[in-house]
């Protein structure tokens, strides 16, 4: 039975100690190369309609800085709900934009203090 083992070993059914390091390194290369590939393709729509609408979205990421300004300028005025409206426009853009989710608590509690219920 001891020579059948030893004769798998060296028929190569099953891989070797030396063998399967080599092997797994190559799987894990691989992984990286097709990662590495995935990150550097550009991601652009497939379609027209999908062309039209990232155009879109970049036009509208390009006026979040203006609209946030114009709404810190409001607030400062206190016309907080103007400033509040236009600061849930920014927030339909950009749901995570920092400064228009903190001006919209702003605005919401100087409203609060105007009108308490």
């Amino acid at each position: 039975m001891e020579g059948e083992r030893g004769s798998q070993s060296t028929t190569g059914i099953q891989p070797s100690p030396k063998q399967h390091p080599k092997k797994q390194q190559t799987e894990a290369e691989r992984a990286a190369e097709i990662i590495r590939q995935d990150m550097q393709r550009p991601t652009k729509p497939q379609t027209e309609g999908e062309k039209a609408a990232e155009i879109i979205r970049q036009d509208m990421r390009s006026e979040v800085r203006p609209m946030n300004d114009r709404a810190t300028q409001l607030f400062n005025n206190g016309m907080y709900k103007r400033a509040a409206q236009i600061y849930r426009q920014v927030l339909e853009i950009e749901p995570n934009n920092q400064r228009a989710q903190n001006g919209l608590k702003k605005c919401e509690a100087k409203m609060r203090e105007r009108n308490p219920d």
